[in-house]
């Protein structure tokens, strides 16, 4: 075993890219899974906010990897606790059904924008110029401004690339002016955070999967807890970061 790992009690897999892409399953996934799953504590994350914690481990499940729902995480689910936590109380939701019912789920009202305190933006597959102009209503009236995350991108099946949360974020940025107040998503460090409270650990003791360098590793840079970076062309040699091309090699470090 790396060395980087001595320390290591869970290991938190990125999804989209990392454990499938759309409706398939990354070759080598689950076998790395199920072998890590014998000597860590697995849970997965991701950036996605159209899907409610349930639907994504639903998808897990279905897709043959072993879990509970407790052990699956989203910045639907995380945003959703971010604004209950901070005392928000009506917000106007640019985002997935799913997003709102994640909302409504910790006590939240969602609302029309003209009795909004905050704003959420999620990624959102029907945006339009009139949620534009609904958003920039709550912003210019003082509302909080709450990004699920800002990925420009995400894979899908057959090589694909689709617009992520980024561009809906990035068109209230440009029409309001005004940065995100907060972003939950990496690599941003909130829902790490979160989920090592939750699963009673310290920083150190998480090791984090990705694929992406510019939100999962730098996620975890952020907190200096160690990364494996699965990408077929990675080159960068960074301090605390194992590179692999593929689950197979990653399997590899930990087979006795």
């Amino acid at each position: 075993m790396n060395a980087l790992f001595q320390e290591t009690r869970l290991f938190a897999f990125d999804l989209d890219g990392t454990l499938y892409c759309g409706a398939q399953v990354v070759a080598g996934a689950l076998e790395t899974v199920a072998l890590l799953q014998e000597q860590f504590r697995v849970v997965y994350f991701t950036n996605n906010s159209t899907r409610s914690r349930k639907a994504i481990h639903a998808k897990l499940q279905q897709m043959g990897f072993v879990c509970s729902q407790s052990e699956v995480y989203t910045s639907a689910y995380f945003t959703a606790r971010y604004l209950q936590r901070t005392g928000m109380e009506r917000v106007y939701v640019i985002g997935s059904r799913e997003l709102t019912e994640e909302i409504e789920e910790q006590g939240v009202e969602c609302t029309v924008e003209s009795r909004a305190d905050a704003l959420v933006v999620g990624l959102d597959v029907t945006f339009n110029y009139q949620k534009i102009a609904d958003g920039l209503t709550v912003l210019r009236r003082g509302g909080r401004f709450v990004a699920c995350n800002e990925d420009c991108s995400y894979p899908v099946e057959d090589g694909r690339i689709m617009p992520g949360c980024g561009a809906m974020v990035g068109s209230l940025r440009g029409a309001s002016g005004r940065e995100p107040d907060v972003v939950i998503g990496k690599p941003n460090t909130y829902m790490l955070r979160e989920m090592v409270c939750d699963q009673d650990l310290a920083i150190h003791q998480v090791a984090v999967v990705g694929d992406s360098l510019e939100s999962d590793v730098r996620m975890a840079l952020n907190v200096a807890c160690p990364a494996v970076w699965l990408h077929a062309e990675a080159s960068k040699e960074m301090f605390g970061v194992v590179r692999v091309a593929d689950h197979g090699e990653l399997a590899r470090l930990f087979r006795g």
